[in-house]
């Protein structure tokens, strides 16, 4: 999946999910992932991100921009 693809069907913006953000992080997750349909995907990815990293976020101990899902 394309990062534009990405973004449209998200419904984020390219100032919420960089270009960076997104090869570095979500890309290789869907490329390794056994779900094969985008939309599947982005929701699944939608939905753990609000549970995981809105919570933080909320309580102050994370800047929501700054977060990285996997150290390499």
């Amino acid at each position: 999946m394309m990062y534009s693809e990405f973004v449209e069907m998200s419904g984020k913006s390219e100032s919420y999910i960089s270009l960076t953000e997104y090869t570095e992080e979500i890309e290789p997750i869907y490329m390794n992932c056994d779900i094969p349909n985008k939309q599947e995907f982005i929701e699944l990815f939608k939905d753990v991100f609000k549970k995981i990293v809105y919570p933080i976020s909320n309580r102050g101990q994370v800047n929501i921009h700054s977060f990285r899902m996997f150290e390499h």
